[in-house]
């Protein structure tokens, strides 16, 4: 009896020491610290890598929409140009003029003309002449005479008076006034008739027939 006794005592002695030991261990899935550690560690890496793809792709997003906005963007000198361009000016067919520079009256009096501008004077005196002038309404003597004097590349040169809002005519063809005498300079007839205004402040009218005309006589040797 005895004896069963202490194998039974043995066995509870030694499934107490094995139920102690089992209970003093360590719980490695209870420490915080190694679970935070492999955590931290674990979206450390996943963080970097998310992010570096992401910011490339971003980066990349980013420059091709830059790229893809600069090709379609239009450069500023360009905007410029547009934004500064004049708009066209619209002629009605109906409105027309004739237009006549000349200056025969040099050929009554070559004695009076300077030496240096004979090679200026045509032969038979007419600087430049057409008909059929298309202008628009609004439009002064001067306005059709500078601008056909341009399109023809021909020389002229004016003054413009602010405080009257007037042009004074100075030289066409190179023949300037005063080179023909002192009386000489440029003046104008419309429907051969001398207005009473200067070319700019004159508005024309249809079918209106414009002579630009040089004297050497303050207007006295014209007809």
């Amino acid at each position: 009896m005895k004896k069963h006794l202490k194998k039974i005592l043995g066995f509870l002695f030694v499934a107490l020491v094995l139920v102690f030991a089992y209970f003093s261990q360590p719980d490695v899935s209870n420490d915080k610290s190694v679970k935070v550690n492999e955590v931290i560690s674990y979206n450390e890496n996943e963080k970097g890598i998310t992010t570096d793809e992401t910011t490339t792709e971003n980066i990349l997003e980013n420059t091709d929409n830059v790229q893809t906005q600069k090709e379609t963007e239009k450069p500023n000198d360009e905007i410029e140009e547009e934004i500064k361009k004049e708009p066209e000016v619209t002629y009605d067919e109906d409105l027309k003029c004739s237009v006549v520079v000349r200056c025969d009256t040099i050929l009554k009096k070559p004695e009076l003309l300077k030496e240096e501008k004979r090679e200026f004077v045509p032969k038979d005196g007419i600087i430049y002449s057409a008909q059929n002038v298309i202008f628009y309404d609004g439009e002064s003597a001067f306005n059709v005479l500078s601008r056909e004097m341009k399109r023809n590349k021909i020389h002229f040169e004016f003054n413009i008076t602010p405080v009257y809002n007037t042009a004074y005519i100075e030289g066409i063809a190179n023949i300037y006034e005063f080179d023909c005498g002192e009386l000489s300079g440029w003046l104008y007839k419309v429907n051969n008739v001398f207005p009473g205004v200067g070319s700019s402040q004159y508005i024309l009218k249809n079918n209106d027939k414009i002579e630009f005309i040089y004297t050497c006589d303050m207007g006295n040797d014209i007809k």
